[in-house]
């Protein structure tokens, strides 16, 4: 489960769905932190680039659709603050 929804969700709405199927704490835990950092960033890259094709980056209102939708998929600030500026500015300014 971990392995096929980790390519489009972010850690933090994957502990939500491993609790809501009932598994234990400690479990959860040791198989989220597993998932590496890189993973996880072009995962969230992945979902970003998705959404970006249909929207823009222009307003402070499409800022925070952006944040509300990546939030909502369970990454972290930071990993949406670089998929967000890679998005606006490129790779090379990374």
């Amino acid at each position: 489960l971990v392995n096929a929804k980790s390519k489009t969700l972010g850690k933090n709405r994957l502990k939500n769905e491993l609790k809501r199927k009932g598994i234990a704490e400690d479990i959860i835990n040791s198989v989220v932190n597993s998932i590496d950092s890189e993973d996880t960033f072009e995962a969230a890259l992945r979902v970003a680039n998705k959404w970006y094709r249909s929207h823009e980056l222009e307003s402070m209102e499409d800022m925070q659709k952006f944040l509300r939708f990546m939030a909502y998929r369970g990454f972290d600030y930071d990993t949406i603050s670089k998929c967000r500026e890679e998005l606006r500015f490129g790779k090379d300014n990374r």
